[in-house]
């Protein structure tokens, strides 16, 4: 069952607390991008593409810190944050720091006031998921985005949930079977943890709104009259890898590889999905 708009608008979008701990990671990681390399490298390949004065919407941008750290670097670009909190933005408002191609606005990407074709990127951090209505909102991107317009998304991989050999396997004959479809959730919303560690893992698990499988995802931009350019399951070792037993990072580097062969559904059976598209013109 679909959760109803108020509830998460009263129970996550105005969550003092899920904001707050974002704002904390921001500093704690001292204003840099958190995002896995290769979703990085696409959005930077995207940008470095623009033209000077094109526009790019981070849509659910949160606090603002990676569009802030993007600003920083690319002068030419327009960028605009947008997300549903007003708490989140009132928290990136304060990054703006002078920058004169950044800025800030509270919208639902879900029923976007923003215009048609303003955008020649949007970029999706870790947002679908969050959305009551996801394939909404990739409508509304392509309503965004310019004729020659690009979407870069980073989301879980919701077709990915199973644990063990038992959980790979049974994952892996849904996508075989291609009997795979998006879940809602029911998300407590909570984060009553005293310890900052603990807050943090309240704060990636308890607000999934949804779960998107790999090939549904690719399946509803292909529907929604985008072409898929780039995709990947691939999750590179972080950069607490030194923290891995020596067992547990041969068995991360062996799924490396049968997740990066191409073959389908090696290729689906990562724990992300990245991907990046284009709007096709008809």
């Amino acid at each position: 069952m679909r959760l109803s708009e108020d509830y998460v608008e009263k129970s996550f979008y105005k969550n003092k607390d899920y904001y707050e701990l974002m704002e904390r990671g921001y500093n704690a990681a001292k204003g840099s991008l958190t995002i896995e390399p290769t979703t990085k490298e696409l959005i930077f390949r995207a940008l470095k593409s623009l033209k000077r004065g094109a526009g790019v919407l981070e849509m659910g941008c949160g606090v603002g810190n990676n569009v802030r750290w993007l600003a920083e670097r690319f002068p030419e670009v327009k960028f605009l944050g947008s997300d549903i909190s007003e708490i989140g933005i009132s928290y990136a408002l304060r990054k703006i720091n002078g920058l004169k191609n950044l800025d800030f606005v509270v919208d639902d990407i879900q029923n976007s006031n923003l215009k048609n074709g303003e955008f020649s990127l949007i970029i999706s951090q870790s947002v679908l998921e969050h959305l009551t209505d996801y394939r909404k909102a990739l409508r509304e991107c392509s309503r965004l985005l310019d004729n020659n317009g690009k979407i870069v998304i980073r989301i879980g991989n919701g077709g990915r949930t199973g644990a063990g050999l038992f959980g790979f396997l049974k994952d892996f004959a849904k996508y075989m079977l291609r009997i795979n479809h998006s879940k809602n959730l029911n998300p407590t919303f909570v984060i009553d943890k005293e310890d900052f560690d603990g807050r943090r893992r309240q704060h990636r698990k308890n607000f999934d709104i949804c779960r998107i499988p790999s090939d549904v995802l690719v399946r509803d931009l292909q529907k929604t009259g985008f072409v898929i350019n780039f995709f990947s399951t691939y999750k590179e070792l972080s950069r607490f890898t030194e923290r891995y037993k020596t067992g547990a990072a041969l068995k991360k580097k062996l799924i490396d590889l049968y997740v990066n062969t191409g073959i389908f559904p090696f290729n689906h059976m990562g724990r992300v999905t990245i991907l990046s598209a284009s709007k096709q013109v008809l």
